[in-house]
């Protein structure tokens, strides 16, 4: 019985298997698989996300195939072998590679949309790659003509220097220079001016000053020598003498002397770089100078208090007194009222040259708030000028 049987199923088995292949390729047009590789051609092909879209669809589609037969009797029974080996058996196998193909068709997916936008972004990128070769094109030509006007006014400032050199051989610098001189009178007449409208009464600056007389009647005697470079309308000559010292007051400036006349000290009518240098060394028990190095170059700076270094005695004193840049408003503009100012110099930087040339003790003297109760640490209300008091080594 078996045999018979075995023999049945071989005398159906190949128009079964016939069968099951025609249904296969059905199955392959269904899911959209290919029956043999597919040529592309030369061209690389366009791939959108609708193909890949639609692509992914029909693989993900394992819905069972309807069978049917024209046999009248057996019919039944092939539909049913047909579905059990195909939908079962056949789907059964392909689905785990269908699965993996869904999975590689998502990624392959997101794989092109990744790169669809890096492609824009280089586009992007290329483009503004562009924009800024030809901004730099631009460029270069702008230094070009830049470098050609450099060119031109080197070409005059040397034109304007041999002219330079042509008046100077004429002696047209000394008829500059006289009329310079000639000035000095109204330069007397106009820093007098200056000082009673912008500095302040002398009420106003004996006040200030006289809170230096304890400090230097600490370390001098009444027969010490103090000099006051710059002594101005002699506010501190007048401190000085009501103490009962004798100090010597030095001015170029013909008003300001005779404003100080009234202190009964000795005044001399000099440049003060002149009287320093006829001095010898370790000749002064005290040099005073207030409102004088903001005046003067870096150079100068150095030449002046140099010169008082020497001059002055072995623990002999200094007393240089200055606008005080540490006050915004005085540094950026009160200072700049005097036009004969060349910079503002910090507390730190006069201290330092000041030890840096032989003095030591250095003491910074803050004074002059711009009103009574600031705060001495917000820079709009610190005070508008110091002082540095040294003793020299």
């Amino acid at each position: 019985m078996a045999q018979e049987e075995g023999k049945m199923l071989g005398k159906d088995d190949t128009n079964l298997i016939s069968n099951a292949i025609g249904e296969m390729h059905s199955v392959r047009q269904t899911l959209g698989i290919p029956s043999r590789p597919v040529d592309y051609g030369h061209e690389n092909p366009v791939l959108v996300p609708d193909d890949l879209r639609q692509i992914i669809g029909n693989l993900n589609v394992l819905a069972p195939h309807q069978f049917s037969s024209h046999r009248p009797y057996i019919g039944p029974l092939i539909v049913w072998l047909k579905s059990i080996l195909v939908n079962s058996l056949m789907l059964r196998i392909l689905r785990k590679s269908l699965g993996r193909q869904s999975s590689l068709n998502h990624y392959i997916y997101r794989i092109t949309v990744q790169v669809i936008d890096m492609a824009e972004r280089l586009r992007s990128t290329e483009t503004h790659t562009k924009n800024l070769l030809a901004e730099n094109q631009k460029l270069i030509q702008s230094n070009l003509y830049l470098t050609r006007q450099i060119d031109k006014l080197t070409g005059d400032i040397s034109g304007m220097k041999s002219f330079a050199l042509q008046l100077s051989e004429s002696g047209k610098p000394q008829e500059a220079e006289s009329s310079e001189y000639d000035l000095s009178s109204l330069w007397d007449f106009y820093y007098r001016a200056f000082e009673d409208r912008f500095r302040g009464s002398e009420a106003a600056i004996r006040e200030k000053q006289s809170s230096y007389i304890g400090r230097v009647k600490q370390h001098l005697t009444k027969n010490s020598v103090i000099v006051d470079l710059g002594s101005g309308r002699g506010e501190w000559l007048r401190l000085l003498t009501e103490e009962g010292f004798r100090p010597v007051g030095v001015d170029k400036n013909a008003e300001m002397l005779a404003a100080a006349s009234a202190s009964g000290s000795e005044l001399i009518n000099a440049d003060v770089f002149d009287w320093l240098t006829r001095q010898p060394a370790e000749s002064v028990d005290m040099i005073s100078a207030f409102h004088i190095v903001e005046h003067l170059n870096p150079n100068q700076i150095l030449r002046l208090l140099s010169e008082i270094a020497r001059v002055t005695r072995k623990g002999g004193l200094v007393l240089v007194e200055t606008p005080n840049p540490e006050n915004v408003v005085v540094g950026a503009c009160n200072f700049w009222f005097d036009i004969t100012h060349v910079k503002p110099i910090p507390p730190l930087t006069l201290g330092f040259i000041i030890d840096f040339l032989g003095f030591e003790q250095i003491e910074c003297i803050r004074s002059s708030p711009p009103f009574e109760g600031a705060n001495p640490q917000n820079p709009l209300e610190a005070p508008q000028d110091y002082a540095i008091f040294a003793k020299k080594r």
